[in-house]
Order: structure tokens, then C-alpha cells, then sequence
């Protein structure tokens, strides 16, 4: 057998076929675009419009637009709960109580320390104890004047009204 013989029973002497590539149609941007779902299409719309506008995306949702009171910047960093502000920190002014503070020497104004949060239950719990003294209370003099009013006679009733509520029986002008 010969060289060329070899060669065509493809023992890959003198080299392997190259494989002819199909080039497939060039497709433009606008064509590819317009074949995508509907959906998809309004999600991408929506997101150059957005882009236009200059919103703030956080993740794949948008933040925020910024305006003339609010930068790009200040929304990126200050945002999410609890965190809403007209203008940067910088620009922020400060509200009277907190100059006072800052003059009399506090550096910094925290609403929620260990010592407040201690203070509350304190006071939370004299609530409680006050309200249970004023029943007892309401409670004994009611027991009082229940023991008393049979003793005033026929109109024992009467007169622990007006006893116990003397304005009423004023301004009605009984005595």
C-alpha cells in the first residue's frame, strides 16, 4: 500500500480533516431583543428607564431615586429601616434638645443603653404596684362606706351620697 493509501483510509499520516464550520446568521441586537418573551422585554425596558432616571438598586431591587435633598451616595449608605433622612448627616441640622445636649457634654445620645432599659423595668414595675395599691384602696373605702351608710338611719343612702360626692349635691342645690 502506499503513503497516499494510508492517508485516505484516515490512519492520520499525513494530517486529520479540517472540519468545515457553519457560520450562522448574524442576528442584530434589536432582532435578538424582539425575540425574547414580552416579560422580559418590559423588565429590560424597565431597567433602562430606571437607569435614565439615575435610581439607586440595591441587590435587583431599586432603593431609591436621588433628588436635590438626597445624593446617590447618601441613599447607598444610609437605608433600610429606621433610616430615613431628608438630607446627608452632614447637612443634617441639629434639633435644639440635642445642641443642648451636646453643650452640656454629651457626646453622643443613646436612647437604648443597659442603664435606661434598667430604669424602665423600674418604672414599669411601680406602675404596677401603684395600681394594685389604689385598688386596695378603692376597695377598703368602698368596704367603708358600705359598713357605714346603714347606720345613718332611713336615708342612710342619701347621705352617703352626699358624703361621698358633695360637689353633685351643690351644684343641684339640695342639702
Amino acid at each position: 500500500m502506499s503513503i497516499f493509501g494510508i492517508a485516505k483510509r484516515g490512519l492520520g499520516l499525513l494530517g486529520k480533516k479540517k472540519a468545515v464550520t457553519k457560520v450562522p446568521p448574524k442576528i442584530s441586537k434589536h432582532e435578538k431583543f424582539m425575540q425574547k418573551d414580552p416579560f422580559e422585554r418590559k423588565r429590560i425596558l424597565d431597567i433602562r428607564e430606571s437607569a435614565k432616571k439615575g435610581d439607586v438598586y440595591k441587590g435587583t431591587s431599586v432603593m431609591d431615586t436621588p433628588s436635590k435633598e438626597r445624593s446617590a451616595e447618601s441613599i447607598k449608605k444610609f437605608w433600610g429601616p429606621r433610616s430615613y433622612q431628608l438630607t446627608d448627616p452632614a447637612r443634617k441640622k441639629r434639633t435644639p434638645k440635642a445642641l443642648g445636649a451636646l453643650v452640656r457634654g454629651a457626646k453622643s445620645i443613646v436612647k437604648h443603653t443597659p442603664w435606661r432599659k434598667e430604669l424602665a423595668g423600674y418604672k414599669r414595675t411601680h406602675r404596677a404596684k401603684q395600681k394594685l395599691l389604689k385598688g386596695r384602696a378603692q376597695r377598703k373605702e368602698a368596704a367603708h362606706q358600705a359598713a357605714v351608710a346603714p347606720k345613718y338611719g332611713p336615708y342612710g343612702k342619701e347621705l352617703a351620697s352626699q358624703y361621698k360626692h358633695p360637689k353633685s349635691w351643690k351644684r343641684a342645690g339640695k342639702k
